[in-house]
């Protein structure tokens, strides 16, 4: 009976320094068991989002411009204006544009490195 008292107390006593009602603790303790369940050896678990050619197809306009690079899938809508070869960045809307890109001009480093900032995902199997 003195633990349970103890506990009461101590919840009290918790609930009153945090202003939390025990319905937000109880949100807090499930957002920390969501958080620890993406963690792996106390490293986060990231998951890649992956895109079938057909959903890829899909996006074959200047204004929805999908496009896939060495089994990378980016999102190269609006790019044309600061793209240095204009609108050639949307021959390869909805398709495999790895040829192009290694080829026509073959890109730079520094382009290269700009593909992080429209990569949204894998080519599935």
């Amino acid at each position: 009976m003195k633990k349970l008292s103890i506990l009461i107390l101590a919840t009290l006593v918790f609930t009153a320094c945090t202003g939390q009602t025990s319905d937000e603790t109880a949100e807090n303790v499930a957002d920390n068991n969501i958080a620890k369940n993406n963690l792996v050896d106390n490293k986060e678990v990231v998951t890649t989002k992956t895109f079938t050619l057909d959903e890829v197809g899909r996006h074959n306009t200047p204004d929805d411009c999908w496009l896939i690079i060495d089994e990378k899938v980016y999102d190269v809508s609006d790019y044309g204006t600061d793209h240095p070869g204009g609108d050639t960045v949307y021959e390869g809307c909805g398709k495999d544009a790895t040829t192009k890109f290694e080829t026509s001009p073959p890109h730079s480093r520094y382009a290269r490195s700009l593909l992080n900032d429209f990569y949204i995902g894998d080519l599935s199997n």
